[in-house]
């Protein structure tokens, strides 16, 4: 030990300090010298270091000095004894900072005072403290700031620093009531701490150590059955085992076996802790445990809740069904605590069949079958609210007909007559037929993918038509009104005497020939009668009435396409560009026919006109700016006729375009705007389109002298692609 400073024997009390001087062997009060000084030296006797004998001499409970030193030091009926730095620093050697200076002593609590991070306190002036050890962080306890000097055991009972039990949320005294000592009950959670007897385990220091040990047999110790180990009620935590307490209410029909649905986890409704006092179990002061909706409960988008009686939408009780929202003041939102089946029936959850869309087919089998049998007997519970609905037997075949399906037809409601809307003309579109293809469900409304899939049963009958792109081909803008559509591609040609056909009407009389276009078709369809002219890939080319035709192609019919050759309406064999236009022409002074062939050919002068640069080549019969105007075509100049920023231009006899001399860079051609229906070569000999030569600036030179500067052999060009092409072609 070292030497006592000079300056700190002042501080000693008088009994103690009579030196001389501060050597090592200096002589202290009553014959100790300061290496032998030990912490008896200055207070307690020879049993302990700690008082009674304060440094004062004193040995009374009542002085501050002493107080309840020795009760601390030693082990108790309640606890192990608690080392003394827990109130206050042991010094290591006298002369250490905070030791021998001036009383009091400093009062500094340790780890175990200070558990939890709880602000400790010592009242000199009441002789109080409050820490840890005596329960100020627990609650219900009679004396959690105990007196320092009041020594009689008072202060240190089971209800001293907590209550016996504790208040609620723990659980109430009626459960831990048992054979034996009072507390004996506690043993069910606090095994560790307590023995049947209800006596501390203080061997064990397990009490009073910074940790509440909670074990025992589990979650059944507080509630629910004791040798259970789900601790769900019956039996909640006021001791109820009736239904009609929330605290059991509907805990075991869920829990248990029932014949249409797996047991529910605890977790769906609740937090389900790891250990006692995890946060969300029994951190308030209010027994009713916080419903935390979770997993099936929340599945699908359901958004729970609880009112103190009932939980509504939540997934388990239909709360995401379709007809959820028309069921709201049904069966959808539970009393917890009515448990008499009334919550559990078939129709509680959802209708037996189900509204908002879904067939009314009562068979649930049918489209079920993995789940339920034909008795409506649950096959497999398991597979009945678990998140997924299990839809079999055979498919769309299950709730309505389909195109595999054989007469008689079913509707959704259970329909077979086709003056009713869900079986109509269904089966009329979808048969195989001799004069039109098989109409494709989704021509007329969405095919889902899955049962569930948006537009298929998400709201109310009827379903929604939404047209495809044959029923909208060639620009059509289709219409349901419930009784009949219009506008469709398929039914509403030019002529037709049947264009907005009835929907339950099945009689044939809608789909003659005729009745979906003219026959012929009006204007500008060709006045011919003769289909197979025009059509000989749909129809055979027979000297019948056209409704008497034999189809060749029936898939090539009703398809959103005119299946139909160029040289069909117009043009021959050689070349769909007249001679013979529509109206049967083939002179050149007839406007249809005119220079056409002589564009197409080509001369010595320039090589062949693509069609495009007089008018739109249509890449189908109905596309915009071919047949859907009255004759004559309209003519729109292309590229080549543009070229030069050539103002192109046809006034229903002469045209004024590049290709003819109309650019400004290219001058003076004696005939610049020529005659389309002049067809004698005379519109087309040099010098027609520009002077030869040109005049200034170009150069003055001879008139078959072109080839000095350009591909030309005399007044001919080598090649006649490169004359009039829309490039200049020069060195």
């Amino acid at each position: 030990m070292k030497q006592l400073p000079c300056s700190l024997l002042g501080a000693l009390p008088a009994l103690v300090v009579a030196a001389a001087g501060c050597g090592e062997d200096d002589a202290l009060a009553d014959g100790f010298s300061s290496t032998k000084i030990e912490c008896l030296t200055c207070h307690g006797d020879e049993q302990s270091a700690a008082p009674p004998r304060s440094l004062t001499g004193a040995v009374d409970v009542a002085d501050l000095g002493v107080g309840a030193h020795r009760v601390h030091l030693t082990d108790t009926a309640t606890r192990a004894a608690v080392p003394c730095e827990e109130c206050h620093r042991v010094p290591e050697n006298v002369g250490d900072d905070g030791h021998v200076d001036a009383l009091p002593a400093e009062v500094v609590f340790g780890t175990l005072a200070r558990t939890g991070g709880y602000p400790t306190r010592w009242s000199r002036e009441q002789a109080t403290c409050s820490t840890y050890c005596h329960g100020a962080s627990l609650a219900g306890g009679q004396h959690t700031t105990p007196r320092w000097t009041l020594v009689d055991g008072s202060q240190a009972r089971c209800d001293s620093c907590h209550g016996a039990p504790p208040p609620a949320p723990h659980p109430a005294g009626e459960l831990l009531e048992g054979s034996g000592a009072a507390g004996a009950g506690c043993v069910r959670c606090h095994d560790e701490t307590v023995d049947e007897q209800g006596q501390i385990r203080v061997a064990a220091a397990t009490h009073i150590d910074g940790v509440v040990q909670t074990r025992g047999p589990e979650c059944g110790a507080c509630h629910g059955d004791p040798t259970s180990t789900d601790g769900a009620p019956p039996r909640d935590l006021a001791g109820n085992t009736e239904t009609q307490f929330p605290g059991v209410g509907a805990h075991q029909a869920h829990l248990a076996a029932n014949g249409r649905s797996a047991p529910v986890a605890c977790a769906d409704c609740h937090v389900v802790p790891t250990v006692g006092r995890q946060e969300g179990h029994i951190d308030d002061g209010d027994r009713r445990a916080e419903l935390t909706f979770a997993g099936l409960a929340v599945h699908d988008g359901a958004a729970p809740s609880y009112q103190g009686v009932s939980c509504s939408s939540s997934y388990c009780h239909g709360g995401t069904l379709p007809e959820a929202a028309a069921r709201a003041a049904d069966q959808p939102a539970p009393a917890w605590t009515q448990v008499d089946g009334t919550f559990a029936a078939c129709t509680s959850c959802h209708g037996a069949p189900p509204g908002a869309g879904h067939p009314a087919q009562a068979e649930c089998a049918a489209c079920h079958a993995a789940v339920i049998g034909p008795d409506r007997v649950f096959t497999t519970p398991a597979l009945h609210v678990d998140g997924v609905v299990q839809s079999s037997g055979t498919e769309c075949d299950a709730c309505h007909s389909s195109e595999t399906s054989l007469p008689p037809w079913r509707d959704s409601r259970g329909g077979t007559s086709t003056d009713q809307p869900g079986i109509g003309a269904h089966a009329a579109h979808l048969a195989t037929s001799t004069w039109h293809r098989a109409i494709a469900c989704s021509e007329c409304h969405l095919v889902p993918v899955g049962a569930f899939d948006p537009g298929h049963f998400d709201d109310e009958l009827p379903a929604e038509l939404e047209f495809g792109p044959i029923a909208r081909s060639r620009g059509h803008d289709p219409g349901w009104d419930g009784v009949a559509c219009s506008n469709v591609a398929c039914h509403a040609g030019t002529g037709a005497i049947a264009p907005a056909p009835q929907w339950t009407r099945v009689d044939g009389s809608q789909a003659e020939c005729g009745a979906c276009h003219g026959l012929p078709p009006a204007a500008p369809h060709p006045a011919a009668n003769d289909c197979a002219t025009c059509h000989g890939d749909v129809v055979a080319a027979e000297a019948v009435a056209p409704e008497d035709l034999t189809f060749v192609a029936a898939q090539l019919h009703v398809n959103g396409v005119v299946n139909v050759a160029c040289n069909s309406c117009h043009g021959d064999d050689a070349s769909p560009a007249p001679p013979r236009d529509l109206a049967g022409n083939t002179l050149t002074t007839a406007r249809g026919v005119g220079a056409h062939r002589s564009h197409l050919a080509g001369s010595e002068l320039f090589g062949p006109v693509a069609c495009g640069e007089c008018h739109q080549v249509p890449i189908t019969t109905d596309d915009a700016g071919h047949q859907d105007t009255a004759l004559p075509a309209e003519v729109t100049f292309g590229p080549l006729a543009r070229a030069g920023g050539t103002l192109a231009s046809f006034d229903g006899l002469r045209c004024s375009t590049y290709c003819h001399g109309g650019s400004a860079a290219i001058l003076d051609g004696t005939l610049t705007t020529p005659t389309w229906t002049m067809v004698n070569s005379s519109q087309a000999a040099c010098g027609t389109c520009h002077s030869v030569p040109p005049p200034a600036p170009h150069p003055s030179v001879p008139s078959t002298a072109c080839g000095g500067c350009h591909p030309f052999s005399g007044l001919r060009p080598i090649d006649p692609a490169l004359h009039g092409n829309g490039v200049v072609e020069r060195p």
